[in-house]
């Protein structure tokens, strides 16, 4: 019964590590995508604004799209990278 208990506690500990472990890989990334969004926000305004007011540059709003898009078709060999 003693050893049962002990697996048991183990496991229990192997998956608290590992709940840690992914809540911290979140934080990376949040501070990350914040300090991104701060130092790039001027520039991706000021890029916004071309693009709704100058013809020639359009077509830009479609570019994450299909960017996004070929990303997610090849998701399989990236994974491998």
């Amino acid at each position: 019964m003693k050893a049962g208990t002990d697996i048991f506690a183990m496991g229990f500990v192997i998956l608290k590590d590992a709940a840690i472990a992914k809540r911290g890989s979140l934080i990376q990334f949040g501070m990350i995508t914040a300090c991104m969004a701060l130092l790039y926000f001027s520039v991706v305004r000021a890029l916004v604004y071309d693009w709704i007011h100058l013809p020639d540059f359009s077509h830009c709003f479609l570019i994450p799209i299909v960017s996004f898009y070929f990303v997610y078709e090849r998701r399989k060999q990236l994974s491998t990278l």
